[in-house]
């Protein structure tokens, strides 16, 4: 992730530690069972931000080097998960993570490959990683088609957000982004995932996208009106649930 990448993310760090969902643990009984994610091994991840999936890998016992650009985010990761002497951060990116050769044998990529899928990643990711090691690529990928109301959310991120249409993860097929990284076969495997919010989780929830709108943008205004209108449409007992296919991808080499 390059510094201007992770300068979409300044000043959203609070509502993206607060309401971005975290990650299925169904997906750990996977790596365990098909991957041998073993205590022992040795983890990197790559575009860390406020250490959502960092804190999984922390409670499966792994050692994880937290590689983030962004200090505000990397701060953040600081504060909740510093007490722990498996948890390392970092001030690095994708191109340059600053990590020993050879050095881990397994490296992440949760919510984060879509800004840097790259030659020079793919050639970094290759310097770090030991012989026979991985690269898990994780994404909660917003399911856009399996609800009125996900069509809704679908249609304000569109109509009333900066630069929605340019984002490779929504609007890019993941083997398109996964062939700009590496050219090997990969492994999957997915799960429906889902946030249940009220109101104000939902505007914060919208708000930690990078191409939401900032409040002293033109397009605020009606970016929240239209999250409010669509919440009182479709909510249940005050709350609406934002759903989700979460994937994951492993290359092995």
């Amino acid at each position: 992730m390059s510094g201007e990448t992770s300068d979409r993310f300044l000043g959203k760090t609070e509502d993206y530690k607060k309401f971005r969902p975290s990650y299925p643990l169904e997906i750990f009984q996977y790596l365990k069972q098909e991957h041998n994610l073993l205590e022992s091994k040795i983890c990197a991840e790559i575009g860390s931000g406020t250490g959502k999936f960092c804190e999984l890998l922390i409670q499966n016992n792994n050692t994880v080097f937290a590689v983030e650009p962004n200090a505000e985010m990397r701060l953040a990761a600081e504060k909740s998960l510093g007490k722990f002497k498996s948890f390392i951060s970092v001030n690095g990116n994708s191109e340059n993570t600053t990590l020993k050769s050879q050095s881990v044998d397994f490296i992440f990529c949760a919510q984060s490959l879509h800004w840097f899928a790259n030659e020079k990643t793919a050639k970094e990711m290759s310097r770090i990683l030991k012989p026979h090691g991985k690269v898990v690529i994780v994404w909660n990928k917003k399911d856009y088609e399996k609800s009125s109301f996900m069509k809704g959310i679908h249609k304000i991120f569109i109509e009333d957000c900066i630069d929605f249409l340019s984002v490779k993860l929504e609007n890019i097929p993941d083997d398109e982004i996964l062939s700009s990284l590496f050219t090997e076969k990969y492994q999957s495997f997915s799960i429906a995932s889902k946030q249940i919010l009220n109101l104000e989780g939902l505007f914060g929830r919208m708000q930690s996208a990078s191409y939401a709108p900032p409040e002293n943008h033109p397009k605020y205004k009606k970016f929240r009106s239209e999250i409010e209108n669509l919440f009182k449409k479709e909510e249940k007992k005050g709350t609406v649930e934002f759903l989700y296919e979460t994937v994951t991808y492993v290359f092995t080499f």
